[in-house]
């Protein structure tokens, strides 16, 4: 998968667990894939899309077919790239009205997290209303995947502010991918304690220079994010700081 998101493309002529190894079949089918191919649509120097072709039969494709389907990806890039900017057109023309008319600061967070989960997707997600100067970082919204099913979690405005916010504060935005979930020293779990989160990504909230608070979004799959979610995330938090 690391592959792919770095822009190379992948052919596999005897498959055996290739679906396990790398994506699993887009389609339902009586007959397992053993040969594929996997090539990255690429749009700003991210990967935006996979496409994949599949066959029942080893050794279906060769180097050649691997070289055409990089070109179809190079030409259908611009198509989904003006996709991408669309769907965050959309997301963001109505976000101001839904945000003025938010009586609350806890309104106006599932509001952001909301249209987070529309641009990126996520399966757990918080907003901290702090600074770098505070000792402790009270949680407006703390919202994971509990049983299946979304749910709020309870808010402890006692947490001390954790290291990983320290460090958005003074780095900028955090991009953190593990191969490996477990839980970490540096910010507190909450919600499914025994489920870590794979992918996570904490951006500030700021409005000019000064932090506010921090918008952080969450996967329990490896590698779910990248550079660019993390770009429209920090877009998202400068956007809705002011409302904040």
């Amino acid at each position: 998968m690391d592959c792919l998101l770095r822009g190379e493309a992948i052919l596999v002529d005897r498959a055996d667990d290739a679906e396990e190894r790398f994506l699993p079949r887009p389609a339902r089918s009586l007959k397992p894939s053993q040969s594929l191919m996997y090539a990255p649509v690429r749009t700003n120097g991210a990967t935006a899309a996979i496409v994949t072709v599949q066959s029942a039969r080893f050794g279906r494709f060769q180097v050649n077919d691997l070289e055409f389907l990089k070109q179809v990806c190079a030409v259908v890039a611009p198509a989904v790239a003006r996709c991408d900017a669309d769907k965050r057109g959309q997301a963001f023309a109505s976000l101001g009205l839904r945000l003025g008319a938010a009586p609350t600061p806890e309104a106006c967070a599932e509001i952001v997290v909301d249209v987070a989960d529309q641009l990126i997707g996520w399966d757990s997600c918080s907003v901290y209303l702090c600074t770098a100067h505070d000792r402790t970082a009270p949680a407006i919204l703390h919202l994971d995947e509990i049983d299946g099913r979304r749910t709020p979690v309870p808010v402890n405005p006692a947490v001390p502010i954790s290291p990983v916010a320290l460090r958005t504060f003074k780095a900028g935005p955090q991009l953190i991918l593990r191969d490996d979930p477990a839980f970490a020293e540096d910010f507190a779990p909450f919600g499914d304690r025994l489920r870590p989160s794979a992918s996570l990504m904490f951006v500030p909230l700021r409005i000019a220079t000064q932090e506010i608070g921090i918008l952080s979004i969450q996967s329990y799959t490896p590698h779910a994010y990248d550079r660019k979610d993390l770009s429209v995330l920090q877009d998202l938090a400068d956007h809705c700081s002011g409302a904040l």
